[in-house]
């Protein structure tokens, strides 16, 4: 009775363990604000479509904004405009591809095939790109099912871009207003890390201290894609001090 007694506790402790950390919410990766916006341009269509009678024409524009969402990833305005331009662009391209296929199994095996190959290469030019691949090659597959004539493959990839358009302009419009606004913040977030370590005394065997936003910050100011502009330089001449 003693040794059932003493191990109930510790199934207590270990059941209570087990079921704060099924229920313990994380922090969400995505903001709200980006999750807003891009619940708007996938739903906005879709609800247009049916208003007006068009449900076929206002799900081929929310599918396109589905695929272009996958790309809206923190980076410099730049970056995600040709990021997200691209994906919307290869969301068009696999509709009509699928489509002009739809009806050839032969073909639709092969486009397949080399869709396929191209989409795992692309797993070479980061997380990003591979997400482009894979969302085109579920594209290709869905729009071929839908056995549409082929005369109207254009219309179906046009409306899909379209909808790509749509993700790209919501997500970018803040930058006539807010130039240079993810670069700010990853100086912000770096300089915010170097604060509360300066504060206190980090631990010699714990890794380096703020070694993600030096990271995230170098990226975003010396980058492929980084602006040349004269607010940016003096930016990176904070960042280096």
């Amino acid at each position: 009775m003693r040794l059932r007694a003493a191990g109930l506790p510790l199934a207590c402790s270990e059941t209570g363990t087990m079921l704060r950390a099924l229920i313990d919410l994380k922090p969400r990766d995505v903001p709200l604000r980006v999750a807003l916006r891009n619940t708007v341009a996938v739903v906005l269509p879709l609800a247009i479509g049916v208003a007006t009678g068009q449900v076929a024409a206002g799900l081929a524009v929310c599918s396109g904004a589905l695929n272009t969402m996958f790309s809206d990833q923190p980076g410099p305005y730049r970056a995600r405009l040709q990021r997200m331009l691209m994906a919307a662009l290869a969301a068009g391209l696999a509709a009509l591809l699928g489509i002009w296929v739809g009806h050839n199994t032969p073909a639709l095996v092969l486009a397949g095939l080399l869709l396929g190959l191209g989409g795992g290469l692309l797993v070479a030019l980061g997380p990003v790109a591979a997400r482009v691949g894979l969302t085109s090659m579920i594209l290709l597959v869905v729009s071929a099912d839908m056995r549409l004539p082929v005369q109207q493959a254009p219309g179906v990839a046009a409306l899909i871009f379209a909808g790509g358009l749509l993700q790209v302009v919501l997500a970018l419009a803040a930058w006539p207003l807010q130039r240079y606004r993810p670069e700010r913040f990853a100086l912000a977030d770096l300089m915010r890390q170097l604060a509360g370590i300066a504060r206190q005394r980090p631990d010699a065997s714990a890794a380096p201290p703020a070694t993600q936003e030096v990271l995230d910050a170098m990226v975003m100011l010396h980058g492929e894609h980084r602006s040349r502009a004269i607010a940016v330089q003096s930016f990176r001449i904070i960042a280096e001090l």
